[in-house]
């Protein structure tokens, strides 16, 4: 027990001196910062910028204009001026108005802006505006009204006439099924709340519509994911082929230990290392640990739902020197999530890295609050420094390297063995390294005789189960010219992107209600009463508390069936009497089409908890079945 404790007192004081040295490293960083602070960044590093906490649609307000210089869009709200040239005198607009409403490829939504009070819901304000979608044209006309006139153009006081390149993102609300977030080109986003969920489909489809007709997206991406730990080493001026430049769709760099530049320096070096037509979609740093994320300009207008997130695991939790950066966003209808981590040191410390695996789970807060990043993303890619070690002594690793004999390293690697009994990691793939050991190294490019060689730098990722084929990775290589102590790593991945489906109301069903029944529960619990959520990107949640069997109605935003079968709902289960969480899980809603029987196992911060089984079917809610059949 003495001995324990002394190893562990060693631990912290190394822990100490390395907080130390990052620390220095930080203060460097910030004296980069301030030097840098009065420089102007490229043309090509116009960037989305998310707050720390993971808003579902922070953007930066900041956009580059035509001429180069940063123009603040909130210093101009979206108005709709009047336009005294050009297209339509003021004096015409009601006539004008009136003849387009009845023109063939123009449809009418009629919408109320809305206005957020602090964090509450969007509320409607006096006014209401009309937007026209002029298929012929690709141009989206905003009209200003009073509540109530109508389209009649009698009403009309204020009109724009926009091109559909204008608008750069639309963002659905869950909660307010009738809520539309756009982001205009030059102007802040904006919010529009229409008469009801089906106009506001068919407005986003017919936008989506007009943007295809230009842009014919690819469904098979490429995606370039690095990681590594640059032993605060200053980077050197090319970083191929760690970043082969101009191969892939998407790249996500990770880093750990990365002090020698500070963060904006860092982005425009890897903006030079990626090349021309990219642009930087986010990135998120935690002391040394970083994130950076470009994507092809053509693929720009296509990503949504951006959200970006850290958590500190160093000494007390609030140590940056370990933890984890996160970045998520959709593409199209797919979702993403890439994870950076450096975890604890040490052959001795595997239960640490398990922890702090389970700690990260826990506090990157992304997507639907509440829920950890396992179930949530269709993809979730997982690189850094991880730290597992190998169970041989220095002399069998050296032996087994020299023969090649990469699987019998794989066989007592700590990573493997955790995967194995479930104690962290569980259910992500890796590719097969066919690489030696990635740490440590000496600068002639031997291995370290105080160190067992080891593989700590890794890249891993889980898949939904309805889009686990839809990520092959196609290569998983070691870069040894690139090298701190650590070799760098890297893997490319093929990706097939859904597409958002088009909604048409004479043959889809626009709201579908799921239904569970005869729900249970399989694991002893202290309290038979649980409240179990039920959530996802495309239903309200709902909640239910209940003894086991139990029967609960989930309503979606949902088009149609073939859609809906790609989905996942969520849950998560908390004991009614004292609160506790239990756990969390995933339904397919692939199992709709192969039975009416579903059982998933329940999961608690990645390990094992229990199951969950019962019988599902959908049908189409009487509300809404009524306003299709009046649309």
């Amino acid at each position: 027990m003495k001995d324990e404790f002394l190893k562990e007192l060693d631990f912290v004081s190394q822990e100490k001196n390395q907080i130390t040295q990052e620390m220095n490293g930080v203060l460097q960083e910030n004296q980069l910062l301030r030097q840098d602070s009065g420089k102007s960044l490229s043309s090509d590093l116009s960037r989305l910028s998310l707050s720390s906490s993971g808003s579902s649609f922070g953007i930066n307000p900041l956009n580059r204009s035509a001429s180069g210089n940063f123009h603040d869009p909130s210093k101009t709200p979206l108005d709709i001026s009047r336009q005294t040239s050009g297209d339509i005198q003021v004096e015409d607009l009601p006539r004008y108005a009136s003849e387009l409403k009845d023109q063939p490829g123009v449809k009418v939504f009629e919408i109320v802006k809305a206005k957020r009070v602090r964090n509450k819901m969007p509320v409607s304000s006096l006014h209401s505006r009309f937007l026209m979608v002029d298929m012929r044209e690709d141009k989206i006309l905003l009209c200003k009204g009073h509540f109530g006139n109508g389209v009649t153009g009698e009403g009309i006081k204020e009109y724009k006439k926009v091109s559909r390149r204008e608008v750069r993102r639309m963002e659905k609300s869950i909660s307010a099924p009738s809520l539309l977030t756009i982001e205009w080109a030059q102007h802040r986003p904006a919010q529009y709340i229409f008469k009801n969920p089906l106009e506001r489909e068919q407005f986003y489809n017919d936008i989506q519509s007009l943007h295809r007709h230009v842009h014919v997206p690819s469904r098979h991406l490429s995606i370039h994911l690095a990681t590594w730990n640059m032993g605060n080493l200053h980077p050197p001026p090319a970083l191929a082929p760690w970043i082969p430049a101009d191969q892939h769709d998407i790249y996500a760099i990770s880093v750990q230990e990365c002090y020698s530049l500070g963060e904006e320096e860092w982005c425009a070096h890897l903006a030079a290392a990626v090349g021309t037509g990219y642009d930087r979609v986010s990135d998120c740093s935690l002391w040394g640990i970083r994130l950076v994320i470009f994507i092809r300009h053509s693929l720009s207008q296509d990503v949504h739902n951006l959200q970006r997130n850290s958590c500190a695991t160093g000494v007390g939790s609030v140590a940056g020197n370990k933890g984890a950066v996160a970045i998520s966003f959709k593409i199209r209808d797919t979702s993403l999530c890439f994870v950076n981590s450096h975890l604890a040191p040490h052959f001795e410390r595997n239960f640490q890295r398990n922890a702090m695996f389970n700690d990260i789970c826990k506090s990157l807060q992304l997507g639907i609050p509440g829920l950890d990043i396992l179930h949530q993303f269709d993809h979730l890619l997982w690189a850094g420094d991880l730290n597992y070690r190998i169970d041989l002594s220095r002399e069998a690793v050296l032996d087994h390297v020299d023969k090649k004999e990469w699987d019998i390293l794989l066989q007592h690697d700590q990573l493997k063995q955790s995967q194995h009994l479930d104690a962290a990691f569980q259910h992500f793939a890796e590719g097969p390294l066919l690489f030696p050991p990635t740490f440590k190294l000496l600068g002639d490019g031997s291995y370290s005789f105080k160190r067992v060689p080891a593989y700590c730098d890794r890249v891993l990722w889980k898949s939904q189960e309805n889009s686990s084929g839809d990520l092959q990775q196609k290569s998983y290589m070691c870069i040894p010219s690139l090298r701190s102590d650590h070799v760098a790593v890297c893997s490319s991945f093929a990706l097939n992107v859904r597409e958002e489906p088009f909604f048409d109301p004479n043959t889809d069903l626009p709201f579908i209600h799921l239904l569970l029944e005869n729900v249970v529960v399989t694991q002893d619990v202290a309290s038979p009463s649980l409240t179990i959520n039920f959530a996802s990107n495309f239903s309200p949640m709902v909640s239910v508390t209940a003894v086991s069997p139990f029967r609960v109605e989930v309503p979606t935003f949902i088009k149609s069936m073939a859609h809906l079968e790609k989905l996942t709902l969520l849950f998560s289960l908390w004991d009614d009497y004292s609160g506790k969480f239990h756990g969390e899980g995933a339904i397919s809603l692939r199992r709709i089409s192969q039975g009416p029987i579903f059982q998933v196992a329940i999961s608690k911060r990645g390990s094992p908890w229990g199951q969950l089984s019962g019988h599902l079917s959908v049908h189409e809610s009487t509300e809404h079945a009524l306003l299709r059949s009046q649309h």
